[in-house]
């Protein structure tokens, strides 16, 4: 044991425990003590009962738990105290304050086994010693300001002498160092003669933490272990393990903990001095969320302009105007009638080319906000949406950075199971937001589409219900078939076993319907870029959302070292700029150049895989299945599936100065990519009447006869 005593102890441990647990069978089991010049080891065979076993060493104390129940194979507990620090720590000035302490729990071949997550935790307890010159056991200094002169004085008892170490930040503010590498503010508020300001700076707060050795790492850590009890002189701690496995959830709530009591430094005047680097990031990102804000309700304004033009001038929806000429389109505007631009205006004839470079404007995650004009939502809506999902992203990783980062300054090694725990915290606090955000947007979307375009709201939701009651008639009729999903649809039961009769006068009362349109008297409403209180209140969430996660980055940035916010800044813009610039263009070009190859070739592919890549059946509806339409799932005829299609993409794309083929996502143009232009115009001849939009159309020219 002596001639070991000369070794490196994280050689020789190993073997100190081998031997020590060879000397405690020779004895009989019980327990056996050793000292050498170097450390003392004390082993002592674990109990089989339930009770807790001891192993001491003058006025260190370890209590463990019945590791026999909650280890498998433990044998026996080895303590090893040295007598000086033996570990040397990759991060400088890292030493603990009292003696190293080395514990294992050991099989009966005196192999240590691994202790993790115990639910009972090992309690230790030893002296520390302090330096005397220990900076935390130091009286703190005391100064006082002459404010008329700007003098500092350092005050020891009653007397004052002459400090030059200061610095003096403005005429009424001077910085004085404290204890611990600290600075601490003074201020004046009067400047009459001989006005003395006193300041005592405060006496560190001693935080004690329980460290063990990494060997893999060569640093302490903390992980696992929190203390019981600790003054300067004695200490207590528990922990749940004898390994590197760390309590990292644990950690991250502490560390959070933290940043949020320092909300007070941090938000004060010295604060705005010292964090002057972070208010000014997080506070221009505020103002140019606000800027960029105002810009997209401006160009909104002139988009509706252009839609309301483009949906007057459109040929298939003029025969549906032309039964209400005088209604306005727009709620806001009287002047969106069709009695104003009936004859003065021409149609806009529907394009079919495609410019890649539009499309990847028009599609674009991060930038179709502006580009982009939808009906149902302004861009500003939709340009808070991408700032929270992109600022949450980087507010959970913030939350979660003490989590990966056990020690200030250096990576923790994690587990592979400890990285999966950390992705799946990740996906539960991301995607319920982002599915909150979605099914808010939609739900608002709806009203603020029927706030402002009434008679388009008004047409569909008559159209819808004639569809339903026409397709049943259709199918006892003329054996039209119904798609099974049309058959899920609440209501449909009824509506088959109607005789043919009823059903006639169910489309009749569909039909004959009066209007409802909606009046908002609040005209401030049409240059907000909200026109309900539901979508004015969602706004307000999300300002307020947006706003936090600011606040949080914010105190994150300051309760950390300078490096650790311009580290996580730094590889978080890389991200982001690399996927909006890089990533998402290259995406849709690859993805559009795909389908364009199938399709061109598809005469050489299995039918199977023609089938399942470009999806054929979706000719015999135009092309409803994309996000922009709200109603793509009720859309089950060409009677709304065409309205909706002109509403949502083609009026839409001519707003915002695209094309039709730009605008519309993937799924509703993947079987006309590469088709002429003339295979994909929508055919608005006069319909048979042996489909549901010849039935419409036969429906309201009786109607008209009837009312005439």
């Amino acid at each position: 044991m002596n001639l070991l005593a000369s070794y490196d102890p994280s050689v020789i441990q190993g073997s100190l425990n081998a031997l020590g647990t060879a000397l405690l069978a020779a004895a009989g089991n019980g327990s056996v003590s050793v000292t050498t010049s170097t450390f003392k080891m004390t082993l002592a065979s674990l109990p089989d009962t339930n009770t807790t076993a001891t192993l001491s060493q003058g006025t260190t104390e370890v209590a463990l738990p019945p590791l026999k129940n909650l280890v498998a194979g433990a044998a026996a507990a080895s303590m090893i105290q040295w007598k000086t620090n033996p570990f040397v720590s990759t991060v400088p000035d890292q030493k603990p304050d009292a003696g190293v302490l080395s514990l294992s729990v050991l099989g009966a071949d005196g192999s240590a086994l691994n202790v993790a997550n115990l639910s009972t935790p090992i309690i230790m307890s030893w002296p520390q010693t302090l330096a005397a010159n220990d900076p935390r056991i130091q009286i703190p200094p005391s100064y006082a300001v002459r404010c008329d002169t700007g003098g500092v004085f350092l005050t020891t008892g009653d007397q004052m002498t002459v400090f030059r170490g200061y610095n003096k930040i403005r005429t009424d503010l001077w910085e004085v160092p404290c204890l611990m590498n600290t600075t601490n503010y003074v201020q004046c508020t009067s400047f009459q003669p001989y006005t003395f300001v006193p300041y005592q700076c405060p006496a560190p707060a001693f935080q004690h933490s329980c460290v063990y050795w990494s060997p893999s790492k060569k640093i302490w850590t903390d992980d696992g272990c929190v203390p019981a009890y600790a003054n300067l002189t004695y200490a207590s701690c528990k922990c749940t393990h004898l390994t590197d496995f760390s309590s990292r959830v644990l950690a991250a709530v502490a560390s959070n903990k933290a940043i949020f009591d320092n909300a007070g430094n941090v938000y004060s005047a010295s604060g705005l001095q010292q964090y002057a680097e972070w208010f000014g990031l997080f506070g221009g990102i505020a103002a140019v969320t606000l800027l960029i804000g105002g810009i997209v309700i401006y160009i909104d304004l002139a988009s509706t302009r252009r839609y309301i033009s483009s949906l007057l001038r459109n040929k298939y929806l003029r025969e549906f105007l032309e039964r209400r000429p005088s209604s306005p389109l727009y709620i806001y505007d009287i002047r969106s009638t069709l009695d104003r631009y009936y004859k003065r205006k021409k149609d806009v004839p529907p394009k079919t080319t495609v410019s890649l470079v539009q499309r990847i404007l028009q599609q674009h995650a991060s930038l179709q906000f502006i580009f982009r004009y939808d009906p149902r939502l302004s861009r500003l809506f939709r340009l808070l949406f991408l700032f929270i999902v992109q600022f949450h992203s980087l507010f959970i990783t913030a939350l979660l950075y003490g989590f990966t980062y056990g020690v200030e300054g250096g990576k923790a090694t994690m587990t592979i199971l400890e990285t999966i725990a950390l992705s799946g915290i990740t996906m539960g606090l991301t995607i319920p937001v982002v599915q909150v955000l979605l099914r808010g947007l939609n739900h608002v979307g709806t009203l603020e589409f029927q706030a402002q375009f009434p008679l388009l709201h008004e047409e569909y939701q008559r159209r819808s219900a004639f569809e339903k009651v026409a397709l049943v008639y259709l199918n006892k009729k003329e054996g039209i078939a119904l798609d099974p999903e049309f058959l899920k649809i609440k209501g449909v039961d009824d509506l088959l076993e109607m005789p043919l009769k009823t059903l006639l006068k169910e489309m009749a009362n569909v039909i004959s319907k009066p209007w409802n349109l909606l009046h908002f008297p609040m005209g401030c409403f049409r240059v907000s870029p909200a026109h309900t209180w539901r979508g004015l209140l969602f706004l307000l969430a999300c300002f307020g959302y947006f706003g936090f996660t600011l606040n949080f980055l914010l105190l994150f940035a300051a309760g950390h070292d300078r490096s650790v916010g311009q580290q996580v800044m730094t590889s978080w813009g890389i991200s982001q700029l690399s996927s909006i610039f890089l990533i998402q263009p290259i995406s849709i070009v690859c993805i559009f150049a795909f389908y364009w190859l199938v399709n061109r070739y598809s005469r050489f592919l299995p039918l199977t895989v023609r089938n399942m890549i470009l999806v054929p059946a979706i000719r015999s509806i135009p092309t409803m299945f994309y996000f922009t339409n709200p109603w793509s799932d009720l859309s089950h005829s060409p009677l709304t599936s065409h309205f909706a299609y002109t509403i949502f993409t083609r009026c839409s794309a001519y707003a915002s100065h695209a094309e039709e083929k730009d605008y519309a996502p993937m799924a509703a143009i993947v079987t006309s990519v590469g088709v002429d232009a003339a295979q994909v115009v929508v055919d608005d001849a006069p319909a048979d009447e042996n489909t549901v939009k010849g039935l419409y159309e036969k429906y309201w020219r009786t109607f008209a006869e009837l009312n005439r």
